[in-house]
């Protein structure tokens, strides 16, 4: 055979498979889709593309697993929905919360906690009903649900103040490395507040929030080198530099999980 056509034969098997390749996939897909068993990845990028582009074919994907008992797809669609702000997206996303939350799905459960904290277009903020669906999230080990936790007895949200207990939280929710609850605790420290006053540790919690790009964290630190508080030495350079990490923190806003 000559050589020429060898090359041909071969091109056209390469297009040949691919073709396959992707009829495989789509029909793959299909199949998930008609049984609700859509993996975590694609789950996760019809997520991104109904939020960033408002792809309503995404958003209608994840409400076809969604309604077929998808966990991850119903927590995505919440997610989705309850971000438009619309009384009908956000009711909607509530019943998918409330369906994933149920099932044991703890970010599902602070959607929902979050939802009845702040209240939403189509129900009023329900504090003690946040506080139940953060606390199940919190125990599964959900950095922000903890760190609403500590909010919540600190200010007393729903539920007498108790600073030990806030403390706890954001002790608990800094473990899990959330960088606000370090800065709330390490202002705990500073000030004894719900724990024994310990500057030392207030400022090893300070920093590790700012190596998080906390900016409050940041900017406390900022002060205190400035000025030579909390047992630190005065350093100008240092503050500068750290008041630079604070602009950056304050213009690239961190994503909440």
């Amino acid at each position: 055979m000559p050589l020429h056509a060898t090359g041909w034969i071969c091109r056209h098997r390469i297009a040949l498979v691919l073709v396959l390749a992707s009829l495989i996939g789509a029909m793959a897909l299909a199949w998930q889709m008609q049984h609700g068993a859509l993996q975590a990845a694609e789950v996760d990028r019809l997520r991104m593309r109904a939020a960033a582009v408002h792809d309503p074919a995404a958003l209608a994907q994840l409400r076809q697993a969604a309604g077929r008992g998808n966990l991850a797809a119903q927590r995505a669609a919440a997610s989705v929905l309850l971000a438009r702000g619309d009384t009908a997206s956000v009711a909607e996303g509530l019943q998918f919360a409330q369906a994933a939350a149920q099932r044991g799905d703890s970010a599902a459960q602070y959607l929902l906690a979050k939802a009845c904290f702040d209240g939403t277009s189509v129900q009023r903020a329900d504090r003690p009903q946040a506080r139940q669906w953060f606390d199940k999230a919190a125990q599964q080990g959900h950095p922000q649900a903890a760190y609403f936790l500590g909010l919540i007895y600190k200010n007393g949200y729903g539920v007498a103040i108790d600073r030990a207990l806030a403390a706890d939280w954001f002790a608990r929710a800094a473990a899990l490395g959330n960088p606000d609850a370090m800065f709330m605790l390490g202002n705990a420290f500073l000030d004894g507040d719900g724990v024994v006053a310990d500057q030392t540790r207030a400022v090893q919690l300070f920093r590790q929030a700012a190596e998080l790009e906390q900016p409050l964290a940041a900017q406390t630190l900022a002060v205190a080198l400035r000025d030579g508080r909390f047992g630190l030495t005065r350093d100008p350079r240092q503050s500068s530099q750290m008041m630079e990490e604070v602009e950056h923190a304050l213009h690239h806003p961190r994503g909440v999980l």
